[in-house]
């Protein structure tokens, strides 16, 4: 085993192949059996006083482990708490290069192309989850019997996530829809034939909230099957 200094708070060590099989270890022992690898960390930690005085004040130790050519590998520990991908990197750049490897570039590469797949795997599941539900409209109907006619359009194996309020002071009545189980383009299909009844006021989900606040809630739940068996 060969321990360096970095700084401070920080060494590394570089472990052979034979330190790792004269102890029972493999690579997978550091990411998959805790028990097997905390001794032998424990005992790196001890020897690294010996070697180049490092000395722990807490019981908070960071660890990085690096695969090295030659079945070696780099362990870089430290006190400090901001052991960042930064960091990380500064690291393998130094090691690499007291090795005199040419794969610097390779491995750097690889590290910071797994980053930048998980920041776009990251995005897209935060830009799905953002347009899961983005469906809004709310119609004004001038009678109830109007909003009942276009309903009569929606066939009634048909749900539509709906609610109806009553403007009370002017007595017209406001159809909220929004994205439920059914498809996009089939709920477009339908709120098209509500145009021909009714008058697009908006496509906000803002608009439903204003209407919970400031009109009576005729039906809360369902309004276009509701106002469809109410028709018939």
């Amino acid at each position: 085993m060969q321990f360096k200094r970095l700084d401070e708070n920080t060494v590394r060590c570089i472990l052979s192949e034979e330190d790792m099989e004269q102890r029972g270890l493999e690579f997978e022992d550091f990411f998959t059996n805790k028990d097997k690898t905390k001794s032998f960390l424990e005992d790196i930690v001890r020897q690294a006083q010996e070697e180049v005085g490092y000395e722990v004040a807490s019981d908070s130790v960071a660890m990085q482990v690096m695969p090295l050519p030659d079945n070696r590998l780099a362990l870089t520990f430290s006190e400090k708490s901001d052991m960042s991908l930064k960091n990380m990197l500064g690291n393998i750049k130094s090691v690499l290069e007291e090795l005199k490897e040419d794969t610097l570039d390779d491995v750097i590469e690889n590290i910071c192309q797994e980053e930048n797949e998980k920041g776009v795997k990251s995005k897209k599941k935060e830009t799905k989850k953002k347009n899961k539900k983005t469906f809004f409209r709310v119609y004004k109907f001038k009678s109830l019997d109007m909003a009942e006619q276009f309903c009569l359009t929606v066939p009634n194996e048909v749900s539509i996530k709906s609610q109806l309020y009553k403007n009370v002071d002017e007595n017209v009545y406001f159809l909220a829809v929004e994205k439920g189980r059914l498809a996009v383009k089939n709920l477009e299909k339908y709120c098209y034939r509500a145009s021909e009844f009714s008058e697009l006021v908006a496509k906000e989900e803002k608009y439903i909230q204003f209407c919970k606040e400031h009109y009576k809630c005729i039906i809360k739940k369902g309004a276009v099957k509701v106002l469809r068996e109410l028709a018939l």
